[in-house]
């Protein structure tokens, strides 16, 4: 009886924590990381950090490498934003502040322009697309996805936000991963897109912060239809060495940032003890089951 006892403890723990992993936080969640020190880490709201979701506008620097490499689009090419336009059916409504003049790519990027990327879908190839998600560690593209939406993260295969900062490494080419391949010059188009989204962009609260970085930010939905705001960056944006994701149910990419910038602000960074502690079973010598609750690094070292 004893043992029936403890194996009803455990088989509870079990339940609930199940339970709890698929319950994002209503809260926001967050994870940094070492980008070379991969003990280097902290994280609150596991939940929603590790859920599948399409990855909004984030993407748009994986499209934009493909466009300019593979021709559709050069370092100097420029576009002035319609504000409004549908393509494939999808009508795109940008939310940037109208400059009245043409924007670049990296501007585009900066201020996550839907037009701008909307228009690459009659000429960016899916084949191009395709070749750089997977070098950025994302799955392609379907053949029965509409390109447009794809191009903008709209529609395609979902990914968790906790993989976004190991995308925006690889297509920046820092940290531990093989770099996605690209010119020079293609690198440095993007890195001034997702320098200038920390700068004057949709991440512009990191600058506010004293803070200088590689940004993107985006909206999201998580399962169930519940609107979520992501926002993903490297620090510093000249070498970084650590990066951060945010995932919040409220607000837009602009109030994930202004998140990751107070989580990343000197002092204020999240203690471990913001980790979700385990609570572990043990059977004892007597038979009897002992649970215990013990913060996750000290169940790591176990």
């Amino acid at each position: 009886m004893t043992v029936w006892r403890g194996a009803l403890v455990l088989a509870v723990v079990a339940i609930a924590g199940a339970l709890q992993a698929q319950s994002p936080s209503p809260e926001p969640s967050f994870f940094v990381r070492g980008l070379d020190d991969l003990r280097d880490r902290r994280e609150a709201g596991s939940a929603l950090l590790d859920t599948p979701m399409l990855p909004g506008s984030v993407v748009k620097a994986v499209s934009l490498v493909a466009a300019i490499e593979s021709g559709v689009l050069r370092a100097d090419s420029a576009r002035v934003c319609r504000r409004v336009s549908t393509v494939d059916g999808h009508r795109f409504e940008c939310a940037h502040p109208d400059l009245k003049r043409a924007l670049t790519p990296a501007e585009a990027l900066a201020y996550a322009c839907e037009d701008f990327f909307a228009s690459l879908a009659p000429r960016l190839s899916r084949e191009a697309l395709n070749r750089t998600r997977l070098a950025a560690g994302l799955p392609p593209i379907a053949s029965s996805t509409p390109l447009a939406t794809a191009i903008a993260g709209l529609a395609g295969p979902t990914t968790t936000p906790r993989a976004l900062i190991g995308v925006l490494a690889r297509l920046t080419g820092v940290g531990g991963d093989p770099a996605v391949p690209m010119n020079a010059a293609t690198r440095a188009v993007l890195r001034d897109g997702l320098r200038g989204a920390a700068e004057y962009g949709t991440a512009s609260a990191l600058k506010a912060a004293g803070l200088t970085a590689l940004a993107s930010t985006a909206a999201s939905t998580a399962p169930g239809g519940t609107p979520l705001a992501l926002a993903v960056a490297l620090v510093p944006a000249d070498n970084p060495t650590r990066g951060i994701v945010v995932a919040t149910p409220a607000g837009r990419g602009v109030d994930a940032a202004a998140i990751a910038a107070n989580i990343l602000s000197p002092g204020t960074l999240a203690p471990r003890e913001a980790l979700a502690p385990i609570r572990l079973g043990r059977t004892q010598a007597n038979g009897k089951t002992r649970v215990e609750t013990i913060p996750v690094d000290d169940y790591i070292a176990q």
